[in-house]
């Protein structure tokens, strides 16, 4: 081949490039992050089994409570612990508490992702008051549930499986609200998903000093420094606005909004120093404009007969396993804290009770699996090896149990037995 015909061919890398970090479930990525309109956090879990073909409820159980140093709520043989899981704690999985950190934290580590705090309120932490701020059950269904539950999928009820959007046949908002309340509902849906859609760009969490010194530059710019004009304004109690003022609380969800309504301003903006200006007689339209009421919790007036009489049966029935307290204030339709106030030894013996069962119960497991670790290490021994952990563990039901206190004195005993210790 003559010289100038040779071809010169583009030079190619033979490194070998670097590989991201894999990750244990698939990186989905969350919806709506940055806007208003973002994903829930249960939201993006109940999207996530669904992505992985499995139901939510097993991969909560085998994927998420390990991570959460919660693993005994499903390896437990009491069902009504995962129960009152999906029921009682999944509220706050959304909101600005330690559960909703911890499963950030779980699913950063599964995903790899690391814009999931976005999908709560994990940002306003320290402006936000965990009272008050997120409803208890889900009602966008006919059947009220939990907002995160072990048959979730996504945009249908977990119970009757509805699509949970609006049908052609469906009636309308606006056919279900007054004026008054239709603007007022889209105010506050306007300014929470301001603060939804801000998060991603805020820096660094809002301190609570932040909304402090919004607070007391509107009452400076407002009302001159007095704070008790400033609260009469708005209809507030003084010693409401001295907590505030000084940083000894932080209002609700709810006082926030109705003081940035009648404020003229919204959070967001509060927080960013437009104070707004104070209600005058003919701002009708922010000082007595229909407003949500204030969430209250529902109280029920307590049948001490009654009450008294179910406690004195449980302790008479040989019902086994015997119920907790927790339970029995279920089936009674009150509290705990309501029973324990009012009937404090009853209630202190059906805990002593089920106190009593639960270790019974406890060194009955605890034997059990002692005998069966027993019988590992023997069989690993008939085979001529030596009964590591590791191979005593492949024999077992639950291989980590080999790492609890008792199997391991168990471990050691036997392999003293054996002659394989001195």
């Amino acid at each position: 081949m003559e010289p100038d015909s040779l071809t010169v061919y583009d030079e190619w890398e033979v490194e070998r490039p670097v590989m991201p970090a894999r990750s244990r479930l698939f990186s989905l990525e969350p919806v709506g992050v940055g806007t208003a309109a973002v994903e829930s956090l249960t939201g993006y879990v109940a999207r996530l089994a669904e992505g992985h073909t499995v139901s939510t409820r097993d991969l909560v159980v085998q994927e998420i409570l390990p991570l959460l140093r919660r693993p005994h709520l499903a390896a437990t043989r009491d069902p009504s612990l995962l129960s009152a899981f999906w029921r009682n704690e999944t509220r706050a999985l959304n909101g600005t508490g330690i559960l909703a950190r911890n499963l950030v934290a779980a699913l950063a580590t599964l995903t790899g992702r690391r814009d999931l705090p976005f999908l709560t309120l994990l940002t306003w932490t320290e402006i936000l008051s965990i009272q008050q701020l997120q409803r208890p059950i889900r009602t966008d269904c006919r059947r009220p549930s939990p907002w995160l539950s072990a048959h979730a999928r996504p945009g249908h009820c977990p119970y009757c499986e509805r699509w949970l959007g609006l049908e052609e046949r469906d009636p309308r908002p606006t056919d279900l609200l007054s004026a008054e309340e239709l603007v007022a509902q889209t105010w506050i849906g306007h300014v929470l998903g301001e603060l939804l859609a801000a998060a991603p760009d805020v820096p660094v969490a809002v301190r609570r000093k932040q909304l402090v010194d919004a607070l007391a530059a509107s009452v400076q710019q407002l009302a001159e420094g007095s704070q008790s004009t400033w609260g009469r304004k708005l209809g507030l109690k003084l010693c409401t606005v001295f907590g505030w003022r000084w940083g000894r609380g932080i209002p609700s969800l709810w006082f926030l909004l109705i003081v940035c309504r009648r404020l003229g301003t919204t959070p967001l903006r509060l927080l960013t120093g437009d104070v707004g200006s104070l209600p005058t007689p003919s701002a009708t339209d922010r000082s007595v404009a229909w407003f949500p009421p204030r969430p209250v919790r529902p109280r029920t007036t307590l049948d001490c007969d009654a009450a008294q009489w179910g406690l004195e049966e449980v302790l008479r029935s040989s019902e086994q396993p015997p119920l907790s307290l927790r339970q029995v204030a279920k089936h009674l339709g009150d509290t705990t804290m309501t029973l324990r106030r009012h009937f404090p030894e009853l209630c202190q013996a059906i805990s002593e009770r089920h106190l009593e069962h639960q270790k019974e119960q406890g060194a009955r497991t605890r034997e059990e699996r002692c005998a069966e670790v027993r019988t590992a290490i023997h069989q690993v021994h008939a085979l001529g090896h030596y009964p590591s952990t590791h191979q005593v563990s492949m024999l077992l039901g639950q291989p980590h149990v080999v790492r609890s206190k008792s199997a391991r004195t168990v471990w050691h005993e036997t392999l003293r037995e054996l002659g394989w210790l001195t």
